[in-house]
């Protein structure tokens, strides 16, 4: 049974489908990237897995239980997180209280909750930044955060939308590395990029949105071939990159 199915998922905002009719389904343990041009649908999909937008139709279910319609926070409880394309970290308290305050999703004292956004922090490489203000830090360092305030929740499936947008290429194949070593630890990965070299490093799958619609489901390279993913996003070039 897979992790994480999407079933049929439309979502219709008046006469306009930011999605029509999607399935996805996502098995422990993978990396599975989403691409496709602007507009095509990406965010919206990660917004109706994580529950902040209900879908018109069609349904989510994980773990084998329909989640659909559940709020953010409940579906954070179930096991999935996501991190968001514009990072806004808590400006006026400290890099650690920032994890600590998602900390709080799974364990319930200030200590325990401590100890838990140190050790994170230590993960992602920000723990000499712990007393710094969130406000403070680069936008390498912010993304980086922001990955960490989602691992802090304890996810099963984490959905990662962007995380290298913006980054120079040292913090790019940081970054990546981070991501391996997330997938490492157990937890399964659902990402949005538009950097190509990410998506071929790091997912096993990829799946193609334009339009709203699923328009090509498979590994790296033979998506990367496929004519109509070549049409919609790679700009009418094949390309390994």
């Amino acid at each position: 049974m897979a992790l994480m199915e999407v079933k049929n998922v439309t979502m219709r905002f008046g006469g306009l489908y930011a999605l029509r009719q999607v399935n996805l389904e996502v098995n422990r343990g993978e990396i599975v990237g989403i691409i496709g041009p602007n507009g095509a649908g990406k965010t919206t999909l990660f917004s109706v897995i994580s529950g902040f937008l209900k879908p018109t139709e069609g349904q989510v279910i994980f773990k084998g239980k329909n989640i659909t319609g559940l709020r953010p926070s409940a579906i954070c409880k179930e096991g999935i997180t996501r991190t968001f394309q514009i990072v806004q970290p808590f400006p006026g308290i400290t890099v650690l209280e920032n994890v600590q305050v998602a900390a709080f999703n799974r364990l319930t004292g200030t200590k325990s909750a401590a100890e838990k956004a140190e050790e994170i922090l230590d993960f992602v490489g920000l723990y000499s930044k712990k007393d710094a203000l969130g406000s403070n830090l680069t936008v390498g360092e912010r993304k980086r955060l922001e990955v960490a305030k989602a691992l802090a929740t304890e996810p099963e499936l984490l959905l990662l939308d962007e995380v290298m947008a913006g980054l120079t290429p040292v913090e790019t194949d940081t970054t990546i590395s981070l991501v391996k070593k997330i997938q490492d630890k157990g937890i399964t990965v659902l990402l949005i990029e538009h950097v190509m070299k990410v998506i071929m490093s790091l997912a096993q799958r990829i799946v193609v949105l334009n339009h709203g619609e699923k328009i090509a489901d498979g590994d790296p390279e033979t998506v990367s071939k496929d004519p109509k993913v070549i049409d919609a996003y790679l700009g009418g070039v094949a390309t390994g990159a």
